[in-house]
């Protein structure tokens, strides 16, 4: 995968006990959306304080537990994907889940985002982005099966299986900023592709 000089892409990392930072903070944050999608969940409410510590740790065993996954308390490719298919509705069909965050360098709003996913898979694309912001997607495939949905913070889909797009990210009493989703995958068989994202 790759960006243009603008933005920083990267994988999620597998985490732990002990863990710390950006993508820790992270899975907290989203385990305790988890709790919005499904009240009656047992997950405590998470500090956000970036530590993988024992109540995190803890939280994700109750999570792997609920969600009849190897209950091990590392969040690799199986824990995360189970988390994006409650997070990102639109992804509960995907074989996998491939997250990466994006950043847009100080000064700037876009970037080229490319990869390939295999059938059944899908890349998810994580941007924080203020309501009221316009958002304009251009997909671009070799093979021409490559479609993105773009998902707001609460789940909501804001387009789905769209090759291109120019939104203002509506208005809402639930939230004014957080992560927006793109999720990329193919109408048919493998696809490679890439993505130009900006935001204004």
């Amino acid at each position: 995968m790759h960006t243009t000089n603008s933005a920083s892409s990267r994988a999620l990392a597998v985490l732990r006990r002990n863990s710390t930072g950006d993508d820790v903070r992270f899975l907290q944050e989203q385990l305790n959306t988890v709790k919005f999608f499904r009240p009656d969940s047992k997950l405590p409410l998470l500090a956000n304080d970036g530590i993988f510590g024992p109540i995190t740790e803890s939280a994700v065993k109750s999570f792997q537990t609920t969600e009849r996954i190897l209950v091990d308390g590392i969040v690799g490719i199986q824990t995360w994907s189970a988390l994006f298919r409650i997070v990102v509705p639109i992804t509960k069909y995907a074989s996998n889940v491939h997250p990466f965050r994006v950043n847009f360098a100080p000064g700037t709003s876009s970037a080229v985002l490319g990869n390939a996913v295999i059938r059944g898979d899908r890349d998810v694309y994580i941007l924080w982005a203020r309501t009221g912001q316009r958002m304009q997607l251009q997909m671009s495939s070799p093979e021409n099966n490559a479609v993105y949905d773009l998902s707001d913070p609460v789940g909501g889909v804001l387009q789905q299986e769209a090759r291109q797009g120019d939104i203002i990210l509506p208005m809402s009493h639930d939230f004014q900023t957080g992560y927006y989703y793109i999720s990329v995958g193919g109408t048919r068989g493998n696809a490679s592709y890439q993505l130009r994202v900006e935001i204004v």
